[in-house]
């Protein structure tokens, strides 16, 4: 896809119509999945802080697809998952692992994990967050926090070790 593409799905995606809206950021997710010349024309559009502020909108279908595309923009691109740290990435699809609509939850973990993939420095800022979050004390917090360091860990002997000598 041409940047003009992206670049007019990335408009889109800010429409107030929630439909539009959707069917724009799951387009976006189709673009960039494996395509790594889509994926940095999507990043050097401004896709990262666009697709956390629709993470963290009130519509849970947006929501996912907005985590989703955030998953597949930095999926196996590494100067994508650096970019997207920088930007705070982290920090949002840990908050939103945490949620209580499972759905995203799971969509979060997923995205999180493709973040992390062979890259240390994100992987130890994730694991750091989550041991936090599991030592916080809130019952709820602990579980969802334990539930993801769970799921990034699940057959990935790099995240496994990283996440033994985090916190």
């Amino acid at each position: 896809a041409s940047a003009g593409a992206i670049e007019l799905l990335m408009q889109l995606a800010r429409s107030d119509d929630a439909a539009l809206k959707l069917a724009a950021v799951e387009t976006i997710r189709c673009l960039v999945t494996n395509h790594k010349d889509n994926q940095t024309a999507a990043a050097s559009a401004g896709a990262f802080e666009l697709l956390m502020q629709l993470g963290r909108t009130d519509n849970a279908e947006i929501q996912r697809a907005a985590v989703a595309s955030l998953g597949n923009l930095v999926c196996l691109h590494q100067g994508n998952q650096t970019a997207a740290a920088s930007a705070g990435a982290v920090e949002v699809l840990v908050e939103l692992a945490l949620s209580d609509n499972s759905a995203l939850e799971i969509e979060a973990n997923r995205s999180l994990k493709r973040l992390v993939l062979a890259h240390k420095g994100n992987q130890r800022a994730a694991f750091e967050l989550l041991i936090q979050l599991a030592r916080s004390g809130d019952a709820e917090i602990q579980l969802a926090a334990v539930a993801s360091i769970g799921s990034l860990v699940d057959g990935s002997r790099e995240n496994q070790t990283t996440a033994a000598s985090a916190g």
